[in-house]
C-alpha cells in the first residue's frame, strides 16, 4: 500500500512537472509571437515616418552658405532632382560622400539638378568645412547646398542621414535610398542615374 502511494505520488509529480514544461512552453511561443508582431509593427511605424517613393517633395524656402534667401519651385526649369540629406555632425554621412561625389563628377548635368540640404540649425563654417574636406569644389561646385527649416524637413519625413532621393519635375519621388551605400543600392544608383559609381567596400 506504502508503495503504491508512492508511486501516484510520483506519478502525480511528474504530471504536475510535465504540465509547468508545457505551460512554459506556450508561454515562451506565445511571448516569441508577440516580440515578432511588435517588430513588424515597429518596422512599418518607421517605415510611415520616412519618405517613401510616390510622395510629393514640397517646393520651399531655405538659406545657403552665404545665408542667402533661395526660393525653390518645381517650375524654374525641367531638371530631375538628385536631393542629398546631410549633417557635419553624421559618421554616415561622412563615409557616403565619396559617393555622391562621384555621382555629381558623372551626372549629366543637362537632365539632373543637385541639391544637398541641412538642417538649418546646422553651423555654416562647419558644414563649409565638412565639404571642402570630403571633396567638394565649394567655388566651383554645380550643387545647390541648402539650410532648411525643422518643419519642412519634418512635413517631407527626412528623418535620417544619409538620405538620397531622386526627385522628378513635378515634384514626385521616382527613387529613395536610405543610409550609407552598399553594392545593391550603388547598382540601383548606377542604373537609375546612367553612372558609373564603384563599391568602396
Amino acid at each position: 500500500m506504502i508503495l503504491l502511494c508512492q508511486k501516484i505520488k510520483i506519478s502525480t509529480q511528474t504530471f504536475f512537472l510535465w504540465l509547468i514544461l508545457l505551460a512554459l512552453i506556450v508561454c515562451n511561443f506565445l511571448l516569441i509571437r508577440q516580440n515578432l508582431q511588435l517588430k513588424a509593427d515597429i518596422k512599418d511605424l518607421i517605415a510611415e515616418q520616412k519618405i517613401q517613393v510616390g510622395a510629393k517633395f514640397s517646393e520651399f524656402k531655405g538659406v545657403n552658405l552665404e545665408n542667402n534667401q533661395i526660393a525653390f519651385t518645381y517650375n524654374q526649369n525641367k531638371l530631375k532632382k538628385i536631393i542629398l540629406y546631410s549633417s557635419a555632425n553624421c559618421p554616415f554621412c561622412k563615409q557616403q560622400n565619396p559617393y555622391w561625389t562621384e555621382v555629381i563628377k558623372q551626372i549629366d548635368n543637362q537632365k539632373y539638378e543637385v541639391l544637398e540640404l541641412f538642417r538649418d540649425r546646422e553651423d555654416k563654417s562647419k558644414v563649409a568645412s565638412y565639404l571642402n574636406a570630403n571633396g567638394y569644389e565649394l567655388e566651383n561646385s554645380s550643387v545647390k547646398f541648402l539650410f532648411l527649416a525643422d518643419e519642412f524637413l519634418q512635413e517631407n519625413k527626412l528623418n535620417s542621414t544619409p538620405t538620397t532621393l531622386l526627385v522628378n519635375e513635378n515634384g514626385i519621388v521616382e527613387k529613395v535610398w536610405f543610409g550609407l551605400w552598399d553594392k545593391t543600392i550603388i547598382s540601383e544608383v548606377n542604373s537609375s542615374l546612367g553612372v558609373s559609381v564603384q563599391y568602396k567596400g
